[in-house]
């Protein structure tokens, strides 16, 4: 077989043990117990039903890992929007004069933590909007439920977290070593890296929320829904989609929503709905996040290009890759860019981020339903395509590496150097 990189002056081996150096096993150990630790430590999942089994729980918790393996820039995204959405919570219910309204009651209202028991209809949760719309207008009082009790319920997990950071410490410090000692470093750990990167940033906006909180606080509202709903005026004079306070949730369903073959995705066919779903996402409100985003998920793919130089099994293999870490970069570039765009209400187009959540134009023409949102659809499909391939070709390309890839890091040369 052969090889394709900027060097390829060194012999190529297949599996390797690891008594004289690192093998190929403690290459797939490594990377393993990072990514595991990191999502199992970081994965903030909403409040689940309260009827539901744990069985359904697991398998949520254990979709969106996967997610965040596959599109670790999306989880950030939801995670820094939440993270948004429960500033403004705090703020809006301080002004209302709840002094001891925080973060973390924000996030937990976000995550489906307040169900409401109108008198007239069946019990539902209530974000953050519906929650001030409701104690604003007087319908409920503000819930006296304090910080210390909603972290009563979370189930952080100290050393869970602090493995993972040692583990992502311990991952960029060799990565950085080898690449500095002209060592190979291989495709997977390079995966590993780009995705450390994102999981960071998620860690530093779910920092305030509450981990797999199960209990929700039940808030009794002896005003009918239906006298809300004559209050609030034309606002509420569609029927609601997801729940009755639909109209203070989703205003005029024009901001962000699901794709219609999404809507009822993962048990959530009941209405009103029983838990307030993982993906609902409101896209940034301010420039300034969205921009950050951005730039983040172009860092976060724009790792993948290094890729070029490192030795690969085939030159196919090796052109692949370069087409596929560019394929990436352009379409978040493109697509993050228009993101940002619909940050401003001015931009009345239709946008999808990856096929999955879009915005609905003002003027619903043909043209503003299909010039960004046409093409944005075909750049989610390549960049599936194109995602699928560096995470095959991650594990693919072990079958074949320089024998630098199995030595280790000459440490002490940096200690000597040093003393």
């Amino acid at each position: 077989m052969e090889c394709h990189s900027s060097n390829c002056s060194q012999p190529m081996v297949g599996w390797t043990q690891g008594p004289d150096g690192r093998g190929t096993a403690d290459i797939l150990w490594t990377c393993f117990l990072t990514i595991f630790a990191c999502t199992y430590s970081i994965i903030h999942v909403n409040l689940p039903a309260e009827d539901e089994s744990g069985w359904g729980v697991l398998v949520r918790k254990v979709r969106w890992s996967l997610w965040a393996v596959y599109a670790p820039e999306l989880v950030t995204a939801h995670a820094a929007t939440q993270w948004e959405g429960a500033r403004k919570s705090r703020d809006e219910m301080r002004g209302l004069g709840v002094a001891n309204w925080d973060l973390v009651h924000g996030f937990f209202a976000l995550s489906g933590g307040f169900v409401l028991h109108p008198p007239d209809t069946a019990s539902f949760p209530v974000n953050a909007k519906a929650l001030f719309y409701l104690v604003s207008r007087g319908h409920v009082p503000a819930p006296k439920i304090t910080a210390k009790e909603i972290w009563d319920r979370s189930k952080r997990d100290r050393f869970a977290k602090t493995v993972a950071v040692l583990q992502s410490l311990y991952l960029v410090t060799q990565t950085l070593g080898r690449a500095f000692k002209s060592l190979q470093v291989t495709c997977l750990e390079l995966v590993t890296v780009a995705f450390l990167l994102c999981t960071a940033v998620t860690s530093y906006f779910w920092m305030m929320k509450a981990l797999d909180v199960e209990t929700p606080e039940h808030i009794y509202m002896k005003t009918s829904m239906a006298r809300v709903l004559i209050e609030a005026g034309p606002a509420a004079n569609e029927p609601f989609f997801f729940t009755p306070m639909d109209f203070v949730e989703q205003p005029g369903w024009f901001k962000w929503k699901r794709q219609h073959i999404f809507r009822d995705f993962g048990g959530i066919g009941q209405r009103p709905l029983r838990r307030i779903p993982n993906d609902f996402y409101d896209g940034p409100a301010s420039w300034k996040l969205a921009i950050f985003l951005w730039v983040a998920s172009i860092a976060h793919l724009g790792v993948h290009v290094f890729g070029w130089a490192f030795f690969f099994p085939t030159v196919t293999e090796w052109y692949m890759w370069q087409v596929a870490s560019l394929s990436l970069l352009a379409i978040i570039s493109g697509s993050g860019l228009f993101n940002v765009f619909s940050v401003k209400p001015g931009l009345d187009f239709r946008v999808n981020t990856l096929g999955i959540w879009y915005t609905t134009p003002e003027k619903n023409t043909f043209w503003r339903r299909w010039a960004v949102h046409g093409p944005a659809f075909l750049a989610a499909m390549v960049y599936y395509l194109a995602k699928t391939f560096i995470l095959v070709e991650a594990f693919v390309s072990l079958r074949l590496m320089s024998t630098s890839a199995y030595q280790t890091v000459p440490w002490t040369d940096y200690l000597l150097r040093g003393s």
